[in-house]
């Protein structure tokens, strides 16, 4: 079995688990200075552990390319002005590779289901 690819929606899922916050809330236009700061890890972490362009990542968020950038370049120093904000980083991608494995094994059920039933 291949190592599951993690997607964008993969690290939201984690995040709304790790942060508290909603989906919604993540990808949703709402500004407030504690959603941004969720919303910019989420992204930081996306960018970091799936193989997506930041520009397509950016658009699962609801976000332009640039504001993208500004959002690894806001999280990124705000990691450097707080190392334990990495056990958050890391708790959030963690929960993306487990929420990677259970959709590919999701999706390979359904496959399987599918088969069965056209044979």
């Amino acid at each position: 079995m291949t190592t599951p690819r993690i997607r964008t929606r993969d690290v939201i899922a984690a995040a709304e688990k790790v942060l508290g916050v909603s989906a919604a809330d993540l990808t949703g236009r709402r500004r407030s200075v504690s959603l941004s700061r969720d919303r910019q890890l989420a992204i930081l972490v996306a960018a970091q552990v799936t193989d997506q362009p930041l520009k397509q990542i950016a658009r699962v968020f609801n976000r332009d390319h640039t504001t993208g950038l500004h959002a690894v370049k806001c999280a990124r120093r705000r990691l450097d002005e707080s190392p334990a904000l990495m056990a958050t980083v890391a708790r959030i991608a963690a929960g993306a590779a487990v929420a990677a494995v259970e959709w590919q094994a999701q999706w390979r059920a359904e496959a399987e289901r599918i088969e069965r039933r056209t044979a």
